[in-house]
């Protein structure tokens, strides 16, 4: 996988499952300058933990001391509907 320019030295995070994703989130393993990969949001968001999720996820966009930082993830159509 060819990096961007801008983020070429930033770390990528691709978590395995739902328990490596709420424990980078919420275990502050997360810093600047860092690509949080999360392919088809809606296997995380659906499960029993995708409120503590999408919290974790938004209150890690808010923190000032961590930016930048990236969140790129996929969401299909016909689980927006």
């Amino acid at each position: 996988m060819q990096r961007h320019e801008r983020i070429k030295d930033w770390q990528l995070l691709y978590p395995a499952d739902l328990e490596q994703l709420l424990e980078l989130l919420v275990g502050g393993h997360l810093t600047q300058r860092t690509v949080l990969w999360l392919t088809d949001l809606d296997q995380y968001l659906l499960q029993p933990p995708g409120e503590r999720i999408a919290a974790a996820l938004r209150d890690l966009l808010r923190q000032p001391s961590l930016t930048p930082v990236a969140v790129v993830t996929t969401l299909w159509p016909p689980v927006l509907g």
